[in-house]
């Protein structure tokens, strides 16, 4: 998966499932991966064209609904890159502005009723705005969705910064309305290739140390399936706990990590109504001190 689509994927969740202060994100991996990084060793990535459209066309829209400028040369690229791919789905280039609207329409139940959609036949005559016809074509053109289903090969070497100013934004957005992170140990380290759990994009979300570069998130541990996985949640906070300590945090400094996370986890359950985390839960966490090693030193 790119890097953005994850993005666009929690912001999406948040934005249209209309999550609030109390809620958690299951994963949100992309909102700790280092994405400059992620962007100069991931190499190529096959993405289906419909997929790449939507992720440009999200990022075009967040930057008119933020009010931020993307990055230089950004803007020119997304209006050439969008062009282009929409041509391919839709037989025409598609103005972004459109394309916005589009997809908003693919989430708008009135609109899905009135295309009969998904039992019965199109209304017949003509439809407007032409974002419409883009959303009449799309639900019942077995030669569009093909086309969107063909495989594009991206190269994200030139799209460090505006990853990166991305996931700021989508991190500040959780931060201010309040939406922990669940992190899943074990089932992240198997599904994610990640190597070993000091390389878990958990450790950015919320360092053990220092404030990091990008702002911090409230963070909770869970075990994801427990079955599948062979685990439960006190192995998932052993293996975040021996993490740290190996990773040169002290005892005191791993208990008071844990045990922070572990508060987020009640605070954020789902069986109560929701309270807010008491002031310092995470503050020894934030101090201005040197950030947390994400690998562990080497043995002497």
């Amino acid at each position: 998966m790119h890097l953005l689509t994850g993005l666009r994927n929690v912001e999406e969740a948040v934005r249209r499932l209309g999550l609030r202060a109390g809620d958690r994100i299951g994963h949100g991996v992309s909102l700790g991966v280092d994405a400059r990084d992620w962007c100069r060793r991931t190499g190529s990535v096959p993405i289906a064209v419909e997929e790449r459209l939507l992720d440009l066309v999200w990022e075009w829209a967040w930057y008119g609904r933020e009010g931020h400028d993307p990055p230089a040369g950004r803007g020119s690229f997304l209006d050439r890159e969008i062009a282009c791919l929409s041509a391919k789905v839709f037989g025409k280039p598609v103005p972004p502005y459109e394309l916005e609207h589009f997809v908003e329409c693919l989430y708008d139940e009135w609109v899905l009723r009135q295309m009969e959609f998904p039992n019965g036949s199109p209304p017949k005559g003509e439809l407007a705005p032409p974002s419409l016809e883009l959303v009449r074509d799309y639900l019942t053109s077995a030669d569009l969705f093909e086309r969107g289903q063909e495989t594009e090969w991206i190269d994200p070497g030139a799209e460090g910064d505006a990853l990166a100013a991305l996931q700021v934004g989508v991190r500040r957005r959780l931060g201010q309305i309040g939406i922990a992170v669940e992190v899943n140990p074990t089932s992240n380290l198997l599904i994610g290739d990640l190597g070993d759990l000091s390389k878990h994009p958990l450790w950015r979300l919320r360092p053990p140390a220092g404030m990091g570069d990008a702002p911090p998130l409230s963070v909770c541990i869970g075990s994801d399936d427990p079955l599948t996985f062979a685990t439960d949640l006190r192995a998932e906070y052993q293996l975040v706990h021996d993490t740290l300590v190996l990773a040169g945090c002290s005892e005191a400094e791993a208990g008071e990590w844990i045990d922070a996370a572990r508060k987020t986890g009640l605070a954020y359950r789902f069986t109560v109504p929701w309270q807010p985390l008491p002031a310092g839960v995470w503050q020894a966490h934030n101090a201005n001190t040197a950030p947390f090693p994400l690998h562990p030193p080497e043995p002497p």
